[in-house]
């Protein structure tokens, strides 16, 4: 009270205007708030735009907004509550599938979606020779990828507005039969390989013939796919493969006896014989060449085999060997067997003087003919000697070459 009088004083309390906001399945960003009331003195405070996965912020709308705004100053004037609308517009993106892969050929057409449609993997369209399709991937590092098959319900692949799903076939390569005919009975071999793999080619030894290479033609001679030296291949055929084994018959086989050994050979029928068995993967107990009394030696003849040796009609042999020392005329004989057990003995004889010969190499040439093919078990080689007394010789450096013809 002053002098007597009363004295009011008005006291004023700010109204607070409420915000209101409808974000329509949107949200602010992380860390970030828009007002929800206002005063006659607040200053103005733009408002923070929303976002919303796989929609394009379009605008605010609502009080005193005439036409959508993305950027909105909320102020002190007008007095009076206030509501705000986010307006969205849906995003949409493309799914492409692209080609990838060796020789790929084919079409797929781009799929074009909104953001929330639902769409189907189609079939794959493309076709990669030697590959299988197993599905499509999306790019990136391999630990990111995601791995879709035909039929596959997707949606909600990129919330970028045109944006592009990239999506790639994923090849594997296909699995084939390789089978390696030896053609020597029914010797086969089989493998699994895949398509551009590569993988080692089999071993291949054949007695009394030379390996020439595998080829993709049966009883083929001259087409050869894969030559002797070569140990490994990679196969791109796309299918079951049969590759068989080609050979040249082994033609020539040369033996040579212990130089420092001579045999010693009297008219007495002290003989030194060499019996040559075909075919050395037999059961024939063989002697070497060395050490027998009587000298009787059974051997293989290296290298050629019977197959082989029924290709052709002659044998031809040529025995070369020293005479040394005595008298008298130094002989040899040569007999043979069939494979059907047929006896052939002493079909040929060759002799020579002994006298004239001492120290000297002397050779001869048999021939052995059979007109539908060298159906021989073995051939033997009898040498011996004659005269008017106790004839005798030494006989060394053995020489046995055989050719068919």
């Amino acid at each position: 009270m002053k002098n007597g009088k009363l004295v009011f004083k008005a006291v004023w309390k700010e109204i607070a205007y409420t915000i209101s906001y409808n974000l329509a399945g949107g949200s602010l960003p992380t860390g970030k708030t828009n007002p929800t009331t206002f005063t006659i003195n607040s200053k103005p405070m733009n408002l923070v735009q929303p976002k919303r996965e796989g929609y394009t912020f379009e605008g605010w709308s609502g009080t005193d907004i005439k036409e959508k705004d993305t950027q909105v100053t909320v102020t002190a004037r007008p007095l009076k509550d206030r509501t705000y609308t986010a307006n969205w517009k849906e995003n949409s993106y493309t799914i492409v599938f692209n080609v990838e892969g060796e020789v790929t050929r084919g079409e797929m057409k781009n799929i074009p979606l909104r953001y929330t449609q639902e769409t189907t993997i189609p079939e794959n369209g493309y076709v990669c020779g030697g590959y299988k399709f197993v599905g499509w991937r999306t790019g990136g590092k391999k630990s990111e990828q995601k791995v879709y098959q035909p039929g596959d319900k997707v949606s909600r692949l990129c919330a970028t507005n045109n944006g592009t799903v990239n999506l790639y076939p994923i090849w594997e390569p296909c699995e084939y039969t390789i089978t390696f005919d030896y053609q020597t009975g029914n010797k086969r071999e089989k493998v699994t390989c895949k398509y551009k793999e590569t993988y080692t080619l089999p071993t291949v030894n054949r007695l009394g013939w030379t390996f020439e290479g595998w080829s993709r033609s049966a009883g083929s001679t001259n087409v050869i796919s894969y030559a002797p030296n070569v140990k490994t291949a990679v196969f791109e055929d796309e299918k079951d493969l049969t590759l068989y084994a080609v050979y040249k018959p082994i033609t020539s086989a040369v033996f040579t006896g212990q130089t420092e050994h001579k045999y010693f050979i009297t008219d007495e029928h002290e003989l030194t014989m060499f019996t040559f068995f075909i075919q050395a993967d037999r059961k024939v107990v063989t002697t070497g060449d060395y050490g027998l009394h009587p000298s009787w030696y059974n051997l293989y003849l290296p290298d050629i085999s019977m197959d082989a040796a029924r290709l052709y009609q002659k044998m031809k042999i040529k025995v070369s060997y020293k005479i040394d020392e005595e008298d008298g005329w130094a002989d040899l004989r040569l007999s043979y067997q069939l494979q059907d057990g047929t006896y052939y003995d002493n079909a040929e004889t060759r002799a020579n003087d002994i006298g004239k010969c001492d120290g000297e190499t002397v050779s001869h040439t048999f021939e052995i003919t059979r007109k539908n093919g060298l159906d021989l078990n073995y051939f033997m080689l009898v040498f011996d000697a004659h005269g008017n007394h106790a004839d005798e010789y030494y006989m060394s450096n053995l020489k046995v070459e055989v050719n068919l013809e």
